[in-house]
C-alpha cells in the first residue's frame, strides 16, 4: 500500500532529520520470509540479522526506488525464447533460453543479459543486443506497444 503525499513528503523531511528513527510499522519480516521454523531459529541468533523496525530513512529511500521502477516498469523487458524442432512433438519443448534486462525503445540498441535455459541450454551464458527497428510513423516516441524488436544473442553452452 502506497502512503498518501502528505504522509510521503512529512516522512521524507522528517528522514533527513532523524533517520534512524524505528517507526515504521510491519510484520515480522522473519515470518514472513522463512517458513520452516529451524531456519527462522538460525535467522534470529544470527548475530548480523537487523532484527528491529525498519528505520525511517531505509523506508523512504525503499518507497523513492519503487516509485521510479514503478513509473519505469515499461522499459523492463523480460522474456523466455522457446525453441522448437520440426522433427520434435510439437506438445513438447526442450530447449529454451531466459532473457532479462532493460531496453528503451527510443535508443537504437541495448543489451540484456541471458539468466538461464533448459534443454541444451540449461547452462548457458551470455548476452544479446537489442535492436528497435524503427519504422517510418515515428516509433521511437510511442509506448512500446507494436515495436518490432531484433535480437542478436551471444551464447556459451555446453551442448
Amino acid at each position: 500500500m502506497k502512503p498518501s503525499p502528505l504522509v510521503i513528503s512529512i516522512l521524507s523531511k522528517l528522514s533527513g532529520v532523524i533517520p534512524t528513527w524505528k517507526i515504521i510499522p510491519g510484520q515480522d519480516i522473519i515470518e514472513t520470509a522463512f517458513k520452516q521454523p529451524e531456519i527462522r531459529k538460525q535467522v534470529r541468533e544470527n548475530p548480523y540479522c537487523y532484527k528491529g523496525r525498519p528505520r525511517l530513512k531505509t523506508a523512504y529511500e525503499l518507497l523513492r526506488v519503487s516509485t521510479d521502477l514503478e513509473k519505469r516498469l515499461n522499459e523492463t523487458l523480460s522474456l523466455t525464447v522457446l525453441l522448437d524442432r520440426e522433427h520434435d512433438h510439437h506438445d513438447t519443448l526442450d530447449d529454451a533460453i531466459s532473457f532479462f534486462g532493460v531496453h528503451r525503445t527510443a535508443s537504437h540498441a541495448s543489451q540484456i543479459a541471458v539468466i538461464g535455459g533448459t534443454g541444451k541450454f540449461e547452462h548457458a551464458k551470455g548476452y544479446a543486443i537489442v535492436e528497435t527497428l524503427h519504422n517510418q510513423n515515428n516509433q521511437h516516441i510511442t509506448d512500446g506497444q507494436d515495436t518490432i524488436l531484433h535480437f542478436s544473442v551471444y551464447l556459451t553452452y555446453k551442448a
